[in-house]
């Protein structure tokens, strides 16, 4: 055991500190993150809680007001009479109040006047005895607040009722006013804003998130949910809890915090109440957002300690090896002069001079001299090298800093006579105060052998080269004059693609016409005929475009709404899809999404796919195409989805080449998804294929145009 390697623990605790101390403070920096947005969103939930107080305040006084008008009582009174009359002015109040209903109900909880009496789906006569608003108005005789799904019509709203008390304190009946609260929702739900309201029990009944709606907050009790099922106040919906975890806590005792998990995301909230209502209104924000920040500023305090640690290690390191360096320098020295002496490469060293100071085995080989037995005034660099060919050698040799020249070619002199060819460079190597040079030279003869054989190659080769390129301009002549047949057929057989389309369309309207023509049914006769015009119009574009396919579109200076562009595409399918029995599911389109793009031309691709789409389902039981569309990354993306049984795989790669088509003969020129992917390139965009469980989809990615719309 005492053999055992033990961990450098000296060099272990400062990376764990670095870590520790990084961590730490983005612990820091993470609750200063929600601290600063518990005590900003205080003041924005209060200005909601305010505001939407202010909007219910402005409506209270009216029940009140009309259970002290003279012609309520007479009706509940009489109310066994027509009370007509009653109910128009219930309406009058209703239009210039801006509620949405108005009614009056007797003491046993018939609706014996109501505002909406002259519309199909009115009170007037209807029994809500069941409802808490009119039960607590005729035992406490007070005014009284209340959020329920409409038991006749269905349509949530906020109930505010007050008693009619006629002589002796005696209870005539209730007078409601429906508020439809819904507009506040919408509003949320465009803004983003992760608002919510629930009741005095608990029961979210607006909200920011549509799915939010009727959960309760945490789980309800058994009497409560009783209660809500006898008072039909949500029909028949049975709120579950709204999250599934729920976290608080006290910093400091002064500020005080809620986390929510809400359908697997965690949330911080702010609460305040909504006075005389007993609601209370919940503000609530991503916490994943203030989880990335600090995780952003963990990894960006990490690296700068762990950069300050290693500067400061390197620094000491490099103390260490400065010492280290000067110890070496001197063997290195040596060594250097053993590798020149073995080197495959002529060194020489010289001053400024020319005059040669050491020479290593392989250049005295090459130079055959012996710079031992020369004497000083016969061993300068130029006795032995013809530079007679290089320009100002002599300055060469006084330069200092780098090599002046790569390298120069000349030859060796033996006794004044050019002998064998060599490549040599020259640099400055200081050495102790001297400006020394070194020379490398390279024995280039059987190099320039061999470029002498090339020379006499390429000779003889320039007579067939020219020969050759006659023939190859007289087979380019003709492949011109073939590729011009083959671009007429093309571009008939692109039209007759493209038309087919349109004709098809406007075969299914004319179709359409006649059928209702045989049975005398002339009903949405004139909107199939409507179709005729733009398809006819389209036709003619298409051969417009056709004509001017080939050329680049001038630049668009504004971006296009995408979402209309696509709903305009899937128009002209509309008695195609209906004789078909082909289901659309359009999906939710984003909106404000805009793209530069030529509208024909998309056109042009979304209605190949769709066609595309119908061929694949011609087998199918109970088709459908799903069409959806949404921004990602700067992006806009199109789908369009089948149910056709998908695309062979060993073809998938193929299907964006001219002329290939899995279709039967007749039935389509193989130029449709060609012209598509051309058009998507144009623009910058791409075009994908995949199989899905049940068939195809198809993918459009576009650029999203920057511009601020």
């Amino acid at each position: 055991m005492s053999n055992q390697i033990r961990p450098p623990v000296k060099f272990l605790w400062a990376p764990v500190l670095v870590f520790l101390s990084a961590l730490f403070f983005s612990f820091i920096f993470y609750f200063i993150q929600i601290y600063s947005w518990n005590i900003e969103q205080q003041s924005a939930t209060r200005f909601f809680q305010q505001s939407f107080s202010a909007s219910i305040n402005q409506f209270e006084y009216l029940p009140s007001l009309l259970a002290q008008d003279s012609q309520v009582k007479r009706a509940l009174q009489y109310s066994f009479q027509d009370h007509s009359s009653v109910s128009e002015r219930l309406k009058f109040v209703a239009e210039r109040s801006g509620s949405s209903n108005v009614y009056v109900m007797n003491s046993s909880g018939k609706v014996i006047a109501t505002s909406n009496y002259d519309q199909s789906n009115s009170f007037l006569n209807q029994n809500y005895s069941f409802r808490p608003y009119f039960v607590k108005a005729i035992s406490e005789l007070k005014r009284q607040f209340y959020y329920a799904v409409g038991a006749t019509t269905g349509i949530p709203g906020f109930f505010i009722s007050a008693p009619v008390i006629g002589q002796g304190d005696a209870v005539l009946g209730v007078v409601v006013v429906k508020l439809d609260l819904r507009e506040w929702e919408k509003s949320w739900q465009e803004a983003g804003q992760n608002l919510l309201i629930a009741d005095d029990n608990k029961v979210v009944i607006l909200s920011g998130q549509e799915q939010w709606r009727y959960r309760s907050i945490g789980k309800l009790a058994q009497n409560i949910q009783h209660k809500i099922s006898e008072h039909r106040q949500f029909q028949g919906v049975q709120p579950d809890s709204l999250f599934s975890d729920r976290f608080e806590f006290d910093l400091f005792n002064k500020q005080f915090f809620s986390f929510w998990t809400i359908d697997n995301d965690s949330y911080l909230v702010n609460a305040y109440n909504i006075a005389d209502t007993g609601w209370t209104l919940y503000y609530l924000e991503k916490n994943k957002q203030y989880i990335y920040s600090a995780i952003t500023f963990f990894l960006i305090t990490l690296s700068g300690l762990v950069l300050s640690y290693l500067y400061l290690r390197e620094r000491k390191s490099k103390l260490r090896s400065r010492q280290q360096a000067r110890e070496n320098e001197k063997r290195h020295r040596q060594e250097l002069e053993t590798i020149i002496q073995k080197i495959h490469i002529g060194v020489v060293s010289m001053n400024q001079s020319g005059e040669m100071l050491f020479i290593n085995e392989v250049a005295e080989n090459l130079l055959n001299i012996n710079l031992q037995k020369l004497n000083k005034d016969n061993n300068n660099i130029q006795n032995f090298v013809d530079v007679s060919t290089v320009e100002n050698f002599s300055e060469l040799l006084k330069q200092r800093g780098d090599i002046v020249k790569p390298y120069h070619e000349t030859t060796v002199l033996d006794q004044g006579k050019a002998t064998t060819h060599v490549m040599f460079a020259i640099s400055c190597a200081p050495l102790e105060g001297d400006n020394r040079l070194l020379m490398t030279l390279v024995n280039i003869e059987k190099r320039k052998q061999a470029e002498e054989a090339v020379i006499s190659i390429n000779a003889s080769l320039e007579e067939q080269v020219e020969k050759r390129t006659r023939d190859l301009h007289n087979a380019q002549a003709e492949l011109v004059q073939q590729s011009k047949i083959a671009a007429l057929g093309q571009m008939a057989a692109t039209i007759v693609h493209e038309l087919s389309q349109p004709l098809s369309a406007m075969n299914s309207s004319i179709a359409a016409v006649g059928f209702k023509a045989e049975k005398n049914d002339w009903d949405g006769a004139l909107k199939s005929i409507s179709r005729l015009s733009p398809l006819s119009n389209k036709m003619h574009n298409v051969i417009k475009l056709l004509k001017s396919f080939s050329y680049a579109d001038e630049p668009l200076k504004d971006g296009l709404e995408l979402a209309p562009l696509i709903e305009q595409s899937l128009s002209l399918f509309k008695d195609s899809l209906r004789e078909k029995n082909v289901m659309i599911n359009l999906l939710e389109l984003e909106k404000s999404v805009y793209v530069k793009v030529n509208t024909l031309k998309l056109d042009l691709v979304l209605v190949n796919l769709i066609q595309n789409a119908l061929d694949a389902m011609e087998k199918t039981n109970h088709p459908v195409i799903t069409v959806g569309m949404h921004s990602f990354q700067n992006n806009a993306l199109i789908t369009i989805e089948d149910v056709g049984g998908g695309i062979d795989s060993r073809v998938m790669g193929q299907l964006f080449n001219p002329y290939f088509t899995t279709k039967e003969i007749g039935k389509g020129l193989g130029l449709g998804l060609s012209i598509c992917y051309e058009i998507i390139q144009e623009y910058g965009g791409s075009i994908d294929a995949e199989n899905t469980e049940q068939g195809a989809r198809f993918i459009i990615k576009l650029p999203l145009d920057q511009v601020m719309h």
